[in-house]
């Protein structure tokens, strides 16, 4: 039987509560060796939270020091849940010590940094998984699959919307939030999910990007509202509209793919999910909803390769992620939200804060000063 992969956690804020539970998830091949943060408190409250055991909370070694943590632990995977402007310093120092990386979104601010970091990974043949959720989600996996073998027909088209409200209490609590050094606005923090389910779902190259940006409700220094045109290396276009200006009691994400042969519709909100899948495949062309077929295919997938224990973890997708992650260590595959997913998601991103920017269609790739620098603009409040 082989080990466990020793696991460390940076960064214990809300996020790394749910990474903790995905290492639960899967104790039958993870082991949590140790957890860095600059604050011993936020340590604690994540170890009291996480475990009702107290020998075992008192097993998971503290340090502040996340260096120190990686030169004595030596963990074969490190959780990186840190504020975005930190990734790319901190994977770096865990991938060059010979660790797989589990990173939050975004990758990095920069497309170099993504680069950088992918070409260190693939040097010492390590992993890379990106914390993109929605590649987790119920059916996903299962409609990307269907989708590029054609069950739907040729993908034409694809739409998002994230409405992920915020309070200005939001940004005014964690003073890095909102700012282009340390972590972009609606369309890098809250919407790059959705741009990279997109992107996972219709496949492709991003090639050409035209974008808007506002600041309409917030104090901050990045955009609360963004939209954006994005057109593929496959003849397939996305339409993305973000906003954190909207009811945040009311949270809402949507999105929906035109194929020549059917359509998919979802989204989550308030985080209720909810679905429409239809296809014209069928007899005498009819459309035909697919909804129960997924539904059943999807629980037999779950039942045969995880176990009938998962189908109650589908509301953790971090639990699926370090699975996944997991298993491309030990059988030498690569996670679904791989590193080349992080670095064209944040590709896509910069170009369209640089569309926005310039106020004309920007085509990729871009040019090495824009890929190297952390974007920056001034943008006008246009309702405070």
């Amino acid at each position: 039987m082989n080990p466990k992969l020793k696991t460390a956690i940076i960064g214990c804020g809300v996020v790394a509560a749910k990474h903790m539970k995905a290492i639960l998830h899967n104790s039958d091949r993870i082991e949590l060796a140790a957890i860095s943060d600059i604050n011993d408190s936020a340590m604690n409250t994540l170890l009291k939270k996480s475990y009702r055991n107290n020998s075992l909370r008192l097993s998971i070694r503290q340090y502040t020091d996340y260096r120190e943590m990686l030169d004595n632990e030596k963990p074969d995977i490190t959780i990186i849940t840190t504020p975005a402007g930190t990734h790319f310093r901190i994977a770096a120092d865990a991938l060059s010590r010979g660790s797989n990386i589990l990173l939050e979104k975004p990758m990095t601010l920069t497309v170099s940094e993504c680069e950088q970091l992918n070409n260190i990974a693939a040097k010492g043949n390590l992993r890379i998984a990106l914390g993109h959720i929605y590649r987790y989600f119920p059916l996903v996996q299962i409609i990307a699959r269907d989708l590029r073998h054609g069950v739907f027909g040729t993908p034409l088209y694809g739409s998002v919307n994230v409405f992920w409200g915020h309070g200005q209490d939001y940004y005014d609590k964690a003073p890095w939030r909102g700012t282009w050094s340390q972590d972009g606005g609606v369309i890098m923090n809250q919407t790059i999910h959705a741009i990279d389910l997109m992107s996972y779902f219709l496949g492709g190259k991003t090639t050409e990007v035209s974008g808007m940006t506002a600041r309409q409700t917030h104090d901050m220094e990045a955009e609360d509202l963004g939209m954006s045109i994005i057109r593929k290396d496959n003849g397939t276009y996305i339409t993305v509209t973000g906003t954190t200006s909207s009811d945040p009691s009311y949270p809402e994400a949507s999105f929906d793919v035109l194929c020549t042969e059917g359509r998919i519709k979802a989204g989550i909100v308030s985080g209720k999910p909810y679905f429409r899948i239809t296809s014209r495949n069928g007899f005498r062309n009819k459309t035909r909803k697919m909804n129960f077929y997924y539904i059943k295919r999807y629980i037999g997938e779950i039942v045969h390769e995880c176990g009938f224990k998962w189908l109650f973890r589908i509301g953790n997708p971090h639990s699926f992620i370090l699975k996944d992650l997991a298993s491309s260590i030990i059988e030498g595959s690569f996670p679904v939200a791989d590193g080349a997913s992080g670095e064209e998601s944040v590709r896509t991103v910069i170009a369209i804060y640089n569309s926005a920017k310039f106020g004309h269609t920007v085509k990729l790739p871009m040019s090495k000063e824009i890929s190297e620098e952390i974007f920056n603009m001034e943008i006008h409040k246009s309702l405070l």
